[in-house]
């Protein structure tokens, strides 16, 4: 009777609704809730292979790589590449004007030859054609040196024109006095010190001419050298007291007192003809003097190279002359230097990657204008977080993708050096870590964002389990081992973490044990 009448309940519509929806709260509560066991993980312990990696980021570049600079400054003379330009080593690429180093260069290099003839004839012996041709190299110059020393008494006589006009005639006006007296000055002047020298260099300078004109009178171009030298001398000295005068008197005419008196202005405009004028005179003597020492250095030179020649040349010369080969050798070699300096040359087969330098622009030393990237070899830099500096060694091996061609494409990469010196990188100690590609590949570019993987250690054949279900308690390890319905908390000991989840398990676990996390 009761069965029946459920059966007439279950039927009615809403009765029949909220008994379904009885039911099915009453299965799910006992499908999610089951029995206590169901809320435990369990995994099995399995032989396989723990590997524990570092990943970082990196930017490829360019194995061998040259930022280059000139070694002197200049102006571009010539540019020879192009960005993208393939280059081969030693070529030139960008060069400054080099006129005076090329010069330099052909001027030793012509040394050079003449100090191998030199060495050559010692080694050969004197030929008579040779003998004449040095004697007459030898009387050329001794005729030079005897028509400079025919120049001295003009030349003398000139420098003393200039000087008298610039004491007798360009200062008048500007002193009282005669000889036998004091000069003194027409106008004040506030440059005491200057005033009383000008004085005295004005009364002296009258004996300086009077003497000088007496010994330009006394000789004559065939005069003995000795003498035409002392005149020389002479006239040079003389024309330094003249110059003091002149530039005694130009401080009394520019001191605060008279500096803004007009009247003075001849007085200025003398003094600066007059001081141009000796100036001018002094040279003339200088260059004579200089090239009277240099034509008796001529003469000198050859008159040992005729002696040599007449004598024959002895061990000790030719030793000499080997030195003196050498010496000229190592000009040559230092102005292929210095000429070098100029040209910038490929250090290695590569790419032009940068080209800054543009011809007619100055360009300073040290400064890159140009970069050269070699085309085949490639690194990657990447820095190295602190915490994982003790993981990782030289020689380990990297697997790379690169952005450019995604995860799928696999590169090998090698550590082959870590920088022991930090780089703080936004407050974190970083480590330079330097990998190298272990095969070359047209697709990789410098400048691309590398991933890089790292295997720091790798354990094959042991037994592992995820690293979760070890319990840390008490200063030691645990993991709970289930055997039938039983449940048992072991310790173990564990070796490498892997970088996927798994550890290495040394002690406490067999393969194929159930270990329960709950």
């Amino acid at each position: 009777m009761k069965l029946e009448r459920l059966k007439k309940l279950i039927k009615s519509k809403p009765y029949a609704t909220s008994l379904i929806a009885i039911i099915l709260i009453v299965i799910s509560y006992q499908y999610f809730k089951g029995d206590d066991k169901s809320n435990v993980n369990i995994v099995k312990a399995v032989l396989g292979n723990v590997v524990q990696e570092v990943s970082v980021t990196g930017k490829v570049k360019s194995r061998m790589s040259a930022d280059l600079s000139f070694e002197k400054s200049g102006k571009v003379s010539n540019v020879y590449v192009n960005v993208g330009d393939r280059v081969v080593t030693g070529e030139q690429l960008v060069s400054l004007s080099n006129g005076d180093a090329s010069s330099v260069l052909n001027q030793s290099k012509a040394q050079l030859k003449v100090e191998e003839v030199k060495l050559d004839e010692l080694l050969r012996g004197a030929r008579k054609e040779d003998l004449q041709v040095k004697q007459s190299e030898l009387d050329k110059s001794v005729n030079d040196l005897s028509n400079y020393y025919s120049d001295i008494k003009n030349t003398a006589e000139n420098a003393y024109i200039v000087a008298d006009d610039a004491t007798r005639i360009k200062t008048a006006g500007i002193f009282s006095g005669y000889k036998t007296s004091a000069y003194q000055f027409t106008y004040t002047t506030c440059a005491n010190s200057s005033e009383s020298e000008a004085s005295s260099l004005r009364l002296q300078s009258e004996d300086v001419l009077d003497g000088w004109k007496a010994e330009i009178n006394k000789v004559t171009i065939s005069s003995p050298k000795s003498e035409l030298d002392l005149v020389l001398i002479h006239s040079k000295n003389n024309l330094t007291v003249v110059r003091n005068l002149l530039q005694k008197i130009n401080d009394t005419l520019v001191t605060g007192c008279t500096i803004n008196n007009t009247s003075l202005n001849t007085y200025r405009t003398n003094i600066s003809s007059a001081r141009a004028n000796i100036i001018g005179a002094s040279e003339d003597l200088e260059n004579l003097e200089q090239a009277i020492q240099s034509q008796k250095l001529t003469i000198q030179r050859i008159q040992s190279e005729l002696n040599l020649k007449l004598a024959g040349a002895s061990s000790e010369e030719i030793k000499a002359q080997e030195a003196q080969l050498l010496y000229s050798k190592a000009r040559v070699e230092s102005a292929e230097a210095e000429l070098s300096k100029t040209i910038i040359r490929a250090p290695f087969n590569g790419i032009v990657s940068k080209q800054d330098a543009k011809i007619g622009e100055s360009v300073s030393v040290n400064v890159p204008v140009i970069s050269v990237l070699a085309d085949s070899a490639f690194e990657i830099e990447a820095y190295l977080p602190e915490a994982d500096l003790t993981k990782v060694d030289v020689s380990d091996l990297a697997r790379v993708t690169l952005d450019a061609y995604g995860s799928d494409e696999i590169f090998e990469a090698k550590v082959i050096f870590i920088n022991p010196g930090e780089t703080v990188i936004e407050g974190v100690p970083t480590y330079k870590t330097v990998f190298y590609f272990t095969e070359n590949d047209n697709r990789i570019k410098s400048g691309m964002t590398a991933n890089i993987d790292i295997e720091t250690a790798r354990r094959e054949n042991v037994i592992t389990i995820p690293q979760r279900f070890v319990i840390i308690k008490d200063g030691g390890k645990f993991a709970q081992i289930k055997d039938g319905e039983l449940v048992s908390e072991v310790s173990i000991t564990t070796g490498l973490k892997g970088s996927r989840g798994d550890i290495e398990i040394l002690t406490g676990i067999k393969e194929g044990d159930e270990i329960v996390q709950n």
